[in-house]
Order: structure tokens, then sequence, then C-alpha cells
């Protein structure tokens, strides 16, 4: 059986300003899990707070992906989500370079910007300061990405 928007607010309660679910005892529903997002059950079944909200508020579920504004992924109030593409929210997801700064990796001439844009890598330049370079890739980002870029 699908989750109807009926049936999730017959058992939850939503508050779309703390982004809290609660149960009829009071309990904030449902668990953070080990990638950052709340998982709730119900009847028997997990699903993602997020998704939970965009039904709870809209009534079906959501047409795509649903990403987060500030990057929280356990932040689900209805202001901090919005609705993306697979590629959007790849986007906006966190540094995972050696570094800690998205778009920069170290290398023996200095610092090489790219960005993962149209389905390839496009090389921003070399800069002497890791500075630089992450600025080069906050640039190409916010050209790129848009709303959805986070340097």
């Amino acid at each position: 059986m699908t989750l109807t928007a009926e049936r999730l607010r017959a058992v939850l309660d939503y508050d779309p300003i703390s982004g809290i679910f609660t149960g009829a005892d009071g309990k904030v529903a449902g668990h953070i899990d080990p990638q950052g997002y709340r998982q709730i059950m119900i009847d028997g079944q997990h699903y993602l707070a997020h998704r939970l909200a965009w039904l709870f508020m809209e009534g079906e579920w959501p047409p795509r992906g649903v990403s987060f504004w500030n990057g929280d992924r356990a932040d689900v109030s209805w202001q901090n989500l919005r609705l993306a593409s697979q590629s959007q929210t790849a986007m906006g997801r966190k540094a995972r370079s050696k570094l800690g700064i998205k778009g920069v990796s170290r290398t023996k001439h200095g610092f090489r910007a790219r960005i993962f844009a149209k389905n390839r890598a496009i090389h921003l330049g070399t800069f002497p300061t890791e500075e630089l370079a992450a600025d080069a890739y906050a640039k190409a980002a916010r050209e790129h990405f848009g709303e959805f870029a986070r340097p």
C-alpha cells in the first residue's frame, strides 16, 4: 500500500516552521540515519522525512527529488526544502577532497580548481594558493549551478 497524505496526517503531525514530525504521544518521530537524513517508520515502512514533509504539505509525493537550501539533511522545515533533479542535488553536496575545499586539489605546481558540469570535468586553472583556487571554483559553481551552487 502506498502511503497517502491522508494516512500520513492521521498518524503524524508536522510543524512546517520547525520541521518536526510528532506522533499522537507528542514525541518526535524517527531517527537520523548515518547519512544525516531523518527517517520515520509508518505502518512498518521507512520513509525519508523530507519526502514526507512534501507529501504532508502538498498532498502528493514530490514529482522529483527534494534538496535542502542549507545543506542540512536533518532540517526538514518547509522553507528549507525545494524540488531538485538528481544532478541539482549533487551540485549542493559538500566537498570530498583531501583539502576539504570543494573543487580544489593540490598538485606539485600549486592548487588545481576544476568543476564537473554538463557531464564533464572543466579545468579552471592552477593557482598559487588554495584560496584563489577556491574562489575560481565558487565563481564557476555560481555560473553553472545557480541557486544550487554550494562552494
